[in-house]
């Protein structure tokens, strides 16, 4: 039911567009229709041209425009004034543990907010004459008082600071107030950078909006009302939120969304479009200046103005429904040097010999997730402005199955392309680390272990303790460290005295009763620093509860540490520390089991399970070389990555 009525939407876009959209939309508008003409009507009163314009450039825009409503949206706002009293009594960063009780809470009286099950408010049946008359003529004050104002640029203006919305959030007053309120921020600024910094300043830093990761899990776009309540939301909403506060002051601003090519999911961001199309990526809320983290597979910008065009005589069974967004383009070109790319069809298949188009893919983590369309002509798959340095898949789209078309492809930076195709002839060995990507914020977690220090002391206060040995070396996996000392401790620690942040998953301490002796794990009270209370989600003790999921989170401050107590006449030599950092756990575990994959035309063939023996390595003999591959671990986890085998090196794509 759900395929039929996107199908009916696209296909009843397409006779739009056959016909004056102004028309379409006033006929829509059912009983509102008198107020979308009073519009038109006053400004064709006063004269004034290019108001009228900007009016049609609304109305015509608006027939797909709305926003969600439902009696489950209000019932979830509890969990915007938990922010919102964490926030006046300044004692949180992120998500701490009581908006996760309240969220799962909420689920469960509530169920969760699924969007199929709200209805659609469309603009053009709702919006008053006196709401869109005034969002006009603020758009216009604004944007003839900025600094960026060009009168030759007013498309640019229609699209990215006239709406009045930008998604489904719900339609609000706000111009007015946030013009007046940040209008100093554009008027005292002297380059389109400083106007960034000074918005990511007083939003980000001195009003303390901030991302929340909970609030991920909220499916549709909050007003700016429900924002200033909490001062959080997911990207997405605070992207829309940048935005609109910007437009408010006159500033041609939007939101471009990436599509990740070497994680899952993907990001979103703000972008202040310049008069010299070097416009400006940035992040308002978290860290001003824009960085990918990831590497992007498409970028898309959103406007205003909707495009049927691009989708003319594409057969809506041929791609993915989700791929029929008409209020936005691709960018990828501005952000990486993109390249036309045609593939030819290696598996032949009747049934799908017919279709006009093909999907490019990329791998999600678990499977093949499309990215963007094409024609087929020629026997071959066209796609068009296309990331390099990613490996894709060309595949056709059959209700909603992937049916593989080509093989895997690198588009190298040059916009030639590398296929990987395994050569069974030439058997290779394979020495496995990890199954998914070690990340900058995975290293971020270990770098916080940088001079920690392992102490022996007799003294519970750990007076006239002594250094073991110090880490200057990160690991990102579990390590050991070799002890060399010949004096019993009753009490043993690892300890980090910086003012870093630090983050510890589990430690062990190993030692013997006499130089001679076997060596054991040791047991003991646990102790450490700070001390233990309902508000602290990573207690000490998470270092030493035998999993490397949970951990202990030394916050910025002078001291914190975690040991044992072996009790009196059980001093110990210690001899070793085995210890890892918080981490992904997608490095080898000792004891889980694991199986290699590789492509092998439309399916991943295994190379057979393993359990394996040790940590951090995993080695498979007689694997055909050439190939792409996954290995995927059976025991825990789902983050799993392709990657090809080059110079004894995991490369990941």
């Amino acid at each position: 039911m759900k395929r039929v009525t996107r199908l009916f939407f696209i296909v009843l876009a397409f006779m739009v567009s056959c016909t004056d959209p102004i028309k379409q939309t006033l006929e829509t508008a059912g009983d509102n229709r008198a107020e979308l003409e009073a519009v038109l009507n006053h400004y064709k009163e006063k004269g004034n041209e290019q108001k009228l314009e900007a009016a049609k450039f609304l109305i015509q825009n608006m027939l797909y425009k709305y926003e969600y409503e439902g009696d489950i949206l209000a019932k979830y706002d509890t969990i915007l004034y938990i922010y919102q009293s964490l926030r006046k009594d300044s004692i949180y960063i992120g998500d701490p543990l009581i908006i996760n009780q309240t969220w799962d809470s909420l689920v469960s009286k509530y169920g969760k907010i699924e969007i199929p099950k709200l209805k659609k408010k469309f603009d053009c049946r709702t919006i008053s004459s006196e709401f869109l008359i005034k969002n006009i003529d603020l758009a216009f004050e604004a944007w003839e008082n900025s600094p960026l104002y060009n009168p030759n640029e007013f498309k640019s203006f229609c699209e990215y600071i006239l709406p009045y919305r930008i998604g489904t959030e719900p339609v609000e007053e706000y111009k007015e107030r946030y013009y007046k309120d940040l209008k100093s921020i554009v008027d005292t600024a002297t380059s389109p950078e400083s106007i960034v910094f000074g918005f990511h300043y007083e939003l980000s830093w001195a009003r303390h909006f901030k991302p929340s990761l909970k609030l991920w899990d909220y499916p549709v776009e909050l007003p700016i009302s429900k924002i200033e309540i909490g001062h959080r939301g997911a990207c997405r909403h605070m992207t829309t939120f940048g935005a609109l506060v910007m437009r408010a002051c006159g500033l041609p601003v939007t939101i471009d969304r990436a599509i990740w090519a070497n994680r899952s999911q993907g990001h979103s961001w703000n972008v202040l479009i310049l008069d010299d199309h070097k416009n400006l990526p940035f992040d308002a809320l978290s860290r001003g200046r824009l960085e990918l983290a990831y590497k992007p597979a498409k970028i898309f910008r959103r406007t205003f103005s909707l495009n049927f065009e691009t989708f003319k005589g594409v057969d809506p069974n041929d791609i993915p429904g989700s791929f029929f967004v008409f209020d936005e383009y691709d960018v990828t070109h501005e952000y990486v040097t993109a390249h036309d790319v045609s593939v030819p069809i290696q598996i032949e298949s009747d049934e799908y010999k017919t279709k006009k188009h093909g999907i490019v893919c990329v791998f999600d983590n678990r499977e093949w997730r499309p990215v963007y369309w094409g024609e087929i002509k020629s026997g071959k798959m066209h796609f068009k402005n296309m990331s390099p340095d990613v490996l894709y898949i060309g595949a056709y789209f059959d209700e909603g199955h992937i049916i593989p078309a080509t093989e895997p492809f690198l588009l190298q930076s040059d916009g030639l392309i590398k296929y990987c195709q395994p050569n069974k002839e030439q058997l290779i060995t394979l020495n496995l680390e990890r199954k998914f990507p070690r990340f900058k914020r995975i290293e971020e977690h270990a770098m916080g272990l940088r001079r920690m220090n392992a102490e022996g002391s007799n003294h519970r206060e750990f007076k006239d303790s002594t250094v073991l040995f110090s880490v200057y070396d990160v690991p990102y996996h579990v390590a050991d460290s070799l002890v060399d000392s010949a004096v019993r401790y009753r009490y043993i620690r690892l300890n980090s005295s910086t003012y870093r942040l630090a983050n510890l998953a589990e430690v062990e301490f190993y030692g013997k009763t006499e130089k001679w002796a076997e060596e054991e794990k040791l047991t003991g009270e646990i102790i450490g620093f700070p001390p233990i209370n309902k508000d602290n989600m990573h207690p000490y003790t998470h270092a030493m509860d035998g999993d490397l999921e949970t951990w202990f989170e030394k916050t910025k401050g002078p001291m914190g540490w975690v040991g044992l107590d072996l009790g009196k006449g059980n001093e110990h030599i210690i001899t070793r520390i085995r210890f890892c950092p918080r981490s992904d756990t997608n490095f080898i575990l000792k004891g889980d089991t694991y199986e290699l994959l590789y492509w092998n035309r439309k399916i991943w063939q295994s190379m057979g399970t393993q359990i394996a023996p040790e940590y951090n390595i995993l080695t498979y003999k007689n694997v055909p070389s050439g190939a792409l591959y996954l290995l995927r671990n059976h025991t825990r986890g789902k983050e799993e990555r392709i990657f090809t085998y080059e110079n004894n090196t995991q490369i990941w794509w």
